[in-house]
């Protein structure tokens, strides 16, 4: 049904609640050759401060908090980024992440650090970027906030109370007093025969096993089917009531309520239903990107050679060969190398996504060979258009 990635780094929202911190204190991070130090201030909603790193770097924070959250940019003169920061008890999670190309935070590149209270620091200011981002986040907690994508062609609103984060695979819903968790995703089954059948597999792969508890997969409308699932993430048990929705033009989307088996209960649930009731779809929109990779490209080493093909048509394809093996497209015993293909970012660098007909996802990253202007680096290795 999907890849267990999607859980990846996530079983903190298993227990997404917690009362309200205030951002206000000094946190230190000690690596092998640098120490980092975090300074907040908060006054309001507003969030203020400094990081400041032992080799002599200083950058401006300036965002907002909300519960134990808090969003904004990290700058100095010679630029600046996005942050989030988690903060629990004396311990408080910040990542950054790079703008993307329409400005908002990209979430592929973020790094996070964990770094503990300490006592109080001297203060340091820091001149502010002459260009920096502009205020932005990847959370939300408005009551009924739109989220979704128009490259995966839907959209939804969150119940009131409940707090979203988006990046380019997924929506995760959580809240403050509600364990668990609700995760939706784009898939591209054709009819609901293929979603039934991608429902069935559940997961089983890096530590995550979810396994369809009745055998039953249920229908809950005329374009959505429903299913019980339970098994571990990580290790931890839990219990999960997954959806599959198809859309009218194609594709669609998979929402799964997620929770430790003793608090998958009705707040959870009926949270996860005023979901499936706001859903709305459309055509998935094109990248203004996507011209430039419709086609067949190739990379090559002394004794392999191997092709993708992002079709016109959205569909993908990969052909391997060696000198070893032999060659085939897809390998035709193997729907895993065939799927369907989207790409956000410029000509310059993004990503590609490919969401694989069993369920799995791959995610080129691309970038310009600037030597050339005509090769891409595909997860850095080196491609040239081949048609």
């Amino acid at each position: 049904m999907m890849k267990s990635v999607i859980f990846v780094g996530m079983l903190s929202l298993l227990s997404f609640s917690g009362k309200s911190q205030v951002f206000k204190g000094n946190f230190q991070y000690q690596g092998d050759d640098v120490v980092l130090t975090l300074q907040f201030q908060q006054q309001g909603t507003q969030v203020s401060g400094y990081l400041k790193s032992s080799t002599g770097a200083v950058f401006e924070i300036q965002g907002e908090a909300e519960d134990n959250v808090a969003v904004g940019t990290c700058s100095n003169q010679d630029g600046g980024s996005y942050f989030e920061a988690y903060l629990e008890g004396d311990e408080l999670s910040f990542g950054l992440m790079q703008p993307d190309a329409e400005n908002k935070p990209d979430y592929s590149t973020a790094q996070y650090i964990l770094f503990n209270q300490t006592a109080t620091a001297p203060a340091v200011s820091a001149r502010r970027s002459q260009n920096p981002v502009s205020s932005g986040s990847g959370m939300a907690s408005n009551s009924g906030n739109e989220i979704g994508d128009p490259l995966w062609g839907f959209s939804l609103r969150s119940p009131d109370t409940w707090l979203s984060q988006k990046n380019e695979s997924l929506i995760i819903l959580g809240h403050n007093t509600i364990a668990g968790m609700i995760v939706i995703f784009p898939h591209t089954s054709a009819d609901m025969d293929a979603m039934y059948a991608e429902m069935l597999k559940g997961i089983d792969e890096d530590g995550s096993s979810l396994r369809i508890s009745d055998q039953q997969i249920m229908s809950n409308g005329n374009n959505i089917l429903m299913a019980r699932y339970e098994g571990q993430v990580n290790g931890e048990k839990v219990k999960a009531r997954g959806y599959g929705i198809l859309s009218p033009y194609g594709g669609g989307a998979y929402l799964m309520a997620v929770a430790t088996p003793d608090k998958l209960g009705d707040e959870i649930l009926n949270a996860a239903e005023q979901c499936m009731a706001t859903f709305s779809f459309s055509k998935p929109a094109q990248s203004p990107a996507r011209n430039i990779f419709v086609g067949k490209w190739t990379t090559m080493t002394k004794n392999t050679q191997t092709d993708i093909c992002f079709c016109a048509d959205g569909s993908y394809q990969q052909q391997y060969e060696s000198s070893y093996s032999g060659e085939g497209w897809g390998q035709a015993n193997d729907s895993g190398n065939r799927g369907r293909w989207s790409v956000t970012g410029d000509k310059d660098n993004g990503q590609i996504r490919v969401i694989l007909e069993n369920g799995e996802e791959l995610m080129y990253n691309y970038l310009i060979n600037t030597q050339s202007g005509s090769e891409y680096y595909f997860n850095r290795d080196l491609f040239f258009r081949n048609n």
